[in-house]
This record gives structure tokens, sequence and C-alpha cells, in this order.
């Protein structure tokens, strides 16, 4: 059982949550070329994560490295290597860059929200969900100088009967950590995740999340908060250690 969710932990790791996938305009492509946080670098580059697990009474933690492979046309390959001394071989995993589509975004009204005590003077803008029943609306504000995202609220009904709802918010525009002897300027966000799938499950998953495009994987920081139907949480604490970028030749 113990190998099982190492496993699954392991695999897990290109679920890591990062910003909203929102850019500042009224129409916009959706592009996960452009929002993957591996692809904006070059193949070699590599990076090392630490994951801590509390699951009732259980608890272990698994380091692994991620070295960028190739960036193709419609996928990013990583390697993934296994670096805990536990058993399990490096492999190549793929993943896919889905086609861009093409969604618009409209303005409903403005809010003041405050980040880090002050007040920021927002947008709120919608849109419609193409391929569940739903929509997401964006609270945007301009924050030292440039338009950001600073809250994000998502209702989606797909066919099959599964239900999400997530709020995500930024917590702190700057803050700085220390990785490998490096300070790396991060934003701060929260996110939360309640699923249903339809058929009785429901969960709930609260995530914070220290973020920068200047790391490999995008997350510097990472901490998970999963509440199963039981009422059993488990906890996932994920830490950037080391990293190094290939620069272009």
């Amino acid at each position: 059982m113990k190998e099982k969710q190492r496993l699954f932990s392991l695999i897990a790791i290109f679920a890591i949550a990062g910003p909203p996938a929102v850019a500042c305009a009224e129409e916009q492509v959706l592009c996960p070329r452009s929002d993957d946080s591996w692809a904006n670098f070059h193949p070699g580059t590599w990076a090392r994560f630490e994951r801590f697990t509390t699951q009732g009474e259980l608890k272990w933690n698994e380091k692994w490295k991620s070295t960028l492979l190739r960036v193709e046309e419609k996928q990013v390959v990583l390697k993934l290597e296994p670096e805990d001394g536990r058993a399990g071989e490096a492999k190549e995993l793929p993943r896919e860059i889905v086609t861009p589509w093409t969604v618009t975004w409209t303005e409903i009204g403005k809010e003041t929200l405050q980040l880090e005590g002050k007040d920021v003077e927002c947008r709120i803008l919608e849109r419609t969900h193409k391929k569940s029943k739903g929509t997401t609306r964006s609270w945007r504000g301009i924050v030292d100088g440039r338009e950001i995202v600073l809250k994000a609220i998502s209702h989606a009904e797909f066919p099959d009967g599964h239900v999400e709802d997530d709020h995500w918010r930024l917590l702190k525009a700057r803050e700085e950590l220390t990785v490998g002897g490096r300070k790396i300027l991060c934003q701060v966000s929260e996110d939360i995740e309640d699923n249903d799938d339809g058929k009785g499950e429901k969960s709930k998953v609260t995530i914070k999340t220290w973020y920068t495009s200047e790391v490999p994987g995008g997350v510097v920081e990472q901490e998970k908060r999963g509440a199963a139907a039981d009422g059993k949480e488990t906890v996932w604490t994920t830490k950037l250690t080391e990293f190094e970028t290939v620069k272009e030749e």
C-alpha cells in the first residue's frame, strides 16, 4: 500500500499547482505551451525536489530529480529520477501540450480587494467554459505597475456528473525564499478546490504555493492539504532544493 502511495506521489509532481492560467486581456488564446512551467527552458535544465507526506499516522519523504529532455511541438518530455535510496528507476515522462483555444472575457463590474493590507481597485471579468457548464470570474488590478490576477473563482459541471469549484487568491505579490543559496522572489497564492464526482464522493484540497517563472517547474514550495469524505487529511509539502538552467547556445 505504501509503495502504491509513493508511486502515485511521484507521478503527481506534474499536478503541482501554480497561478491560474489567465492573461490580462479580454480576448486571449489559452496556450498550455506558454503557461507550461518547463516549456520555456532549454533541454538539460534540471531541478531537485523533496516532498514530505503525512497521512494519519504514516509519514514519509521522497526526493527526486527532474531533467528536461525535449520540448516538442505537442509535448514536453522530462526524465524523473528517484534520489531517496528507495526502489524505483529513472523514467521518461511525456507531458502533452494541448492545442490552444480562444476564450473571450467580459467585464462585468469592479471591486476593491486588499493585498498585503493595501487597497487594489480591480476589474471583474467573466468567461463561459467551453468544455463544461459553468463560468470563471477573474479579479484583476494594477500591482507594481502591471495588471495581475488577484482572485479567480470557477464553477464547472461536467457531462459525467462531476462538479468542480475552485477559489484562488493571491496572498502576496512578493516573498523571498532561498534555494540552494540563491534568493528567489516569489508570488504566494492559495487555492481551494472542492470536488464532487457525482456518485457521492466529495473531496476538498487547499493548496498554498510559492511560485515564479524563474525556476524550472515554476514552483519553489507548495503545501497541499487534502480532506477525503471520511474526514481524514493528507498533507504534502513539496520544496525545490536545487536547480540549474541551460542557456541557449
